[in-house]
């Protein structure tokens, strides 16, 4: 599975539970180590893991950022909690 994808999941698995946004943001700052590309180019060849990924990769997701932007803000952050849960559970998270 690809570090990328691995970092998400912890990072989701933390906001459900303990960390703060800050924190996420910290964790993302360091992992990605400056700028990088978002979408892979190209040339990039995939390990036969990577490839079964993407084959299987998520094309709709359950609930979407969205999703959670249209609420009153008496609901924001419940409905974040929800989003974030629903794409944790999308990754494979508990």
């Amino acid at each position: 599975m690809p570090a990328a994808l691995i970092g998400l999941q912890r990072t989701l698995a933390d906001l459900a539970g303990r960390a703060k946004l800050d924190d996420a943001r910290r964790r993302a700052r360091y992992g990605s180590e400056g700028a990088t590309p978002v979408l892979r180019r190209k040339e990039t060849v995939l390990s036969a893991e990577d490839q079964s990924l993407s084959a299987n990769w998520l094309r709709r997701w359950r609930m979407t950022v969205l999703d959670g932007s249209r609420v009153s803000p008496e609901q924001y952050a419940e409905r974040v909690r929800r989003w974030a849960t629903a794409v944790s559970s999308a990754l494979g998270g508990n």
